[in-house]
C-alpha cells in the first residue's frame, strides 16, 4: 500500500508540473501531503482514517488540476471564486515580505484591509513563501493548502461517525467527501473551508467526555474561527455552551432547555450585529461585492420571504437555500458576463444538490416517525447540536449558496445515517426514490422557468 501511494504521489506531482508548468506546485503538493500524513500519524489515527485523508487529498487535487486546465484553455485568470483572485491571492503576495509569524500577524491586524480577511492569510502566506523559493506560483499552491484542510476535515467527519457507531463509517465519509458540497468547495480560494474545519472539530469535541483540555481546545477553535470571520466565531461559542450545560447531568432538563433558548437568542443578536458591522465594511470593497453577488443566484426570490414574520422568515430562507440551485446545473450554464464562475467545471454542484435532497429526505422522514425520532434524539447532545445547526442555517439564510453553511452539514448527514440504519431495505429505497423524484420535479420546474 505504501508503494502504491508513493507512485500515486509521484505521478500526480509530475502531472501537476506538466499541466501548470510550475515546479513549486509539485513541491507544495509533496510537502503538504507529507505534513498531512505526519498529522495523521501523530494523532494515532487508524488505517481507515489515514486512507480517507489520502484519497480525499488525491481527489481534490485532481479536480483542481482539471479546473486549471479548463481555466488555461479558455484564457481565464481565475475560475469559480472571484474573491480568491481579487482578494486572497493579491493580499498574500503583498504580505510575503514578512520575516516572522509575529510580524505577519501584526501586519494583518494593523490594517483594516487585511484584518477583514483575517488569520487565514497566515496559512496562505507561508505556502506562498514555500512557493517563492522556486517560481512563486500562488494560485494552485494556495488551493493545495485548502485541499489539505478539506482532507483533514474529512478525517474529523469520519471520527464523528465512528463515535456514533455508524456502520461502514469509512464508506459514508468518502461518499460525503466526494458527493456533497464539501468536495466542490475544497479547491475554492476562500476562508470557508478553514472555518468549517474548526467548526466541525468543535462539533466532534462536543460529543466527547468533558475535560479541561477539551474545553480549552474548543475555545481555541472558536478563537481561530473568530480570527477568520468574527460572526462565525461568535456562533461557534454556542456549541461550547451546550457542551458545558448538557454534559452536566445535575442540571434539570427543563431549566437546561430554557437556558439553551435564552443563550441562542443572545447569540442570534450578537451574530446579526457583528454580521451587520462586517457587511458595512464589505460594501467598501465594491468590485468584490459585485462579483460575489453575480456568482450566486436566487437573491430576488429570497427577498420575497422578508414579508414573513421573524423566525419563520429565516427558516423559510434556510430551507429554500438547501433546495438551491434550481435547476442544479444552473452554475454549469455558460454566462457571457461571468464565464469564469458559470461553466462546466461546476458539475459537482449538480451532484451535491441531489445529495442534499436525499439527506433532507431521510431527516424529514425520520422526524415524522415517532419511534425513529425518539431513538435518534435520545442522545441529548445530538438533539441540541441539531437545533443549533438549524439556527446556524437560519442566520446564514440571507447569503445564497452554501459556502457559509456547510460547516454544520455533517450534523445533518450524521442524523440521516442514523435514521438510515433504523430503516429496513424497503424503507430506505422508498426514501431515496421519493427524494430523487422530488429533486427531479424541481429540476424540471427550474428548466421550464429558464426556457
Amino acid at each position: 500500500m505504501i508503494f502504491i501511494n508513493i507512485w500515486i504521489i509521484f505521478f500526480l506531482g509530475l502531472l501537476a508540473y506538466f499541466i501548470t508548468d510550475s515546479l513549486s506546485v509539485s513541491l507544495v503538493f509533496f510537502t503538504l501531503y507529507i505534513l498531512g500524513t505526519i498529522i495523521t500519524i501523530l494523532l494515532k489515527l487508524n488505517k481507515e482514517a489515514i486512507k480517507i485523508f489520502q484519497i480525499t487529498y488525491y481527489g481534490s487535487f485532481i479536480y483542481a488540476l482539471l479546473c486549471y486546465c479548463y481555466m488555461y484553455i479558455n484564457g481565464y485568470s481565475f475560475l469559480q471564486a472571484w474573491d480568491g483572485y481579487s482578494v486572497y491571492i493579491p493580499y498574500t503576495a503583498e504580505l510575503l515580505h514578512s520575516n516572522s509569524i509575529i510580524e505577519l500577524i501584526n501586519d494583518i491586524y494593523s490594517s483594516p484591509k487585511y484584518s477583514f480577511v483575517g488569520s487565514i492569510l497566515v496559512l496562505f502566506v507561508y505556502v506562498g513563501k514555500l512557493s517563492s523559493y522556486i517560481d512563486g506560483e500562488l494560485y494552485v499552491t494556495i488551493q493545495n493548502s485548502l485541499i489539505l484542510v478539506a482532507s483533514l476535515t474529512s478525517v474529523i467527519i469520519y471520527k464523528i461517525f465512528v463515535l456514533h457507531n455508524i456502520k461502514n463509517a469509512y464508506r459514508w465519509t468518502l461518499l460525503y467527501s466526494f458527493l456533497s458540497i464539501h468536495f466542490y468547495l475544497s479547491t475554492f480560494i476562500v476562508r470557508d473551508m478553514p472555518i468549517a474545519f474548526f467548526l466541525i472539530l468543535i462539533i466532534y469535541l462536543s460529543f466527547k467526555k468533558n475535560s479541561t483540555n477539551k474545553i480549552v481546545l474548543m475555545l481555541l477553535c472558536a478563537l481561530l474561527i473568530g480570527s477568520i470571520r468574527v460572526a462565525s466565531g461568535i456562533f461557534a461559542l454556542s456549541f461550547i455552551f451546550i457542551t458545558l450545560i448538557f454534559k452536566n447531568e445535575r442540571n434539570n432538563s427543563i431549566t437546561t432547555f430554557i437556558m439553551f433558548i435564552i443563550f441562542l437568542l443572545g447569540v442570534f443578536q450578537a451574530f446579526n450585529y457583528s454580521g451587520n458591522v462586517q457587511e458595512i465594511f464589505d460594501r467598501k470593497i465594491e468590485a468584490y461585492n459585485m462579483k460575489e453577488s453575480a456568482s450566486e443566484s436566487g437573491q430576488s426570490v429570497v427577498a420575497k420571504f422578508n414579508i414573513l414574520p421573524l423566525g419563520i422568515r429565516h427558516l423559510s430562507k434556510a430551507l429554500y437555500n438547501q433546495l438551491m440551485p434550481i435547476p442544479s446545473w444552473r452554475h454549469m450554464m455558460y454566462s457571457s458576463t461571468l464565464p469564469e464562475s458559470y461553466n462546466i467545471m461546476n458539475f459537482p454542484t449538480m451532484i451535491a444538490t441531489w445529495f442534499r435532497y436525499c439527506m433532507l429526505g431521510f431527516i424529514i422522514s425520520g422526524i415524522n416517525n415517532k419511534f425513529v425520532r425518539n431513538r435518534i434524539f435520545s442522545n441529548r447532545m445530538l438533539f441540541y447540536n441539531f437545533i443549533t445547526g438549524i439556527l446556524f442555517l437560519a442566520i446564514q439564510s440571507n447569503s445564497m449558496g452554501h459556502r457559509r453553511m456547510f460547516g454544520v452539514y455533517p450534523i445533518f448527514f450524521l442524523i440521516s445515517l442514523l435514521i438510515n440504519e433504523l430503516y429496513d431495505e424497503k424503507r430506505r429505497k422508498q426514501v431515496m426514490l421519493n427524494s430523487t423524484l422530488f429533486f427531479l420535479v424541481f429540476q424540471i420546474i427550474g428548466f421550464l422557468k429558464i426556457l
